[in-house]
């Protein structure tokens, strides 16, 4: 029997520890894509769990540098008024 793997809180992560972690995962996509079309697999299950381990990866990356986006205008704004109000 196969060992499971542990599941990984992405929301708990900072960007820079994604990065190896959407690397991983396209990796692994790419390797099991490759390994079915040769062959080597005739289960396609563990292929869409990679697809959708992938796919979570990319929207929380998405997610977050969204947010810092609007951290960053926040604070531009706040900081660029130099006292006119706008009409």
């Amino acid at each position: 029997m196969k060992k499971k793997e542990e599941k990984v809180d992405y929301h708990k992560l900072a960007l820079t520890e994604l990065q190896p972690k959407l690397k991983e995962a396209k990796q692994k996509v790419a390797k099991l894509r490759l390994e079915i079309m040769g062959g080597g697999i005739k289960n396609c299950r563990g292929l869409r769990f990679a697809k959708r381990d992938l796919a979570r990866v990319l929207t929380i990356i998405a997610m977050k540098q969204k947010q810092e986006q609007k951290q960053k205008d926040s604070v531009s704004e706040e900081g660029g008024t130099s006292g006119r109000e706008k009409p």
